[in-house]
């Protein structure tokens, strides 16, 4: 009895000690296989088998778990902090990721007061995972 509480806790200390890895500029993107050129977008996937996938943007990450559903824990970057936080407790706002290109993408903010300060300079709207889902699923269809 002793042993299976001990092997119970030991468990429950590994399910909850998953932690995203870092992200770095280079890193391909799981979905659209395109470098990962801001890591301030960036996201991360780990599956349940302990592989670490890596994702350009919120809206590539959404897309890939979409149809993918093995994952242990799921990443997004606070736009402000740098740190990995979970996709669904997220504020995001649509922002340019590439200046050059003019391609845009979404910013996650883990304060919902911040994502309101920067959607107002952004003049956009805060949007919830739910959203960032939506609209990955709507582009998959576009492109099928």
């Amino acid at each position: 009895m002793k042993a299976a509480a001990i092997l119970a806790l030991a468990l429950l200390l590994c399910a909850c000690g998953v932690s995203p890895q870092p992200i770095k500029v280079g890193d391909i993107c799981e979905t659209c296989k395109k470098q990962i050129t801001d890591v301030k977008f960036a996201g991360e996937a780990i599956t349940k088998g302990g592989a670490v996938l890596k994702f350009r943007t919120p809206e590539c990450l959404a897309a890939y778990t979409r149809t993918n559903s093995d994952f242990q824990a799921k990443f997004v970057t606070d736009y402000n902090t740098n740190r990995m936080i979970r996709p669904e407790s997220a504020t995001y706002v649509r922002t340019v990721l590439d200046q050059n290109t003019r391609e845009v993408t979404y910013a996650a903010f883990s304060q919902v007061g911040e994502a309101v300060k920067f959607a107002k300079d952004k003049m956009s709207s805060p949007v919830d995972w739910l959203a960032i889902q939506r609209m990955a699923a709507e582009k998959v269809k576009k492109t099928n």
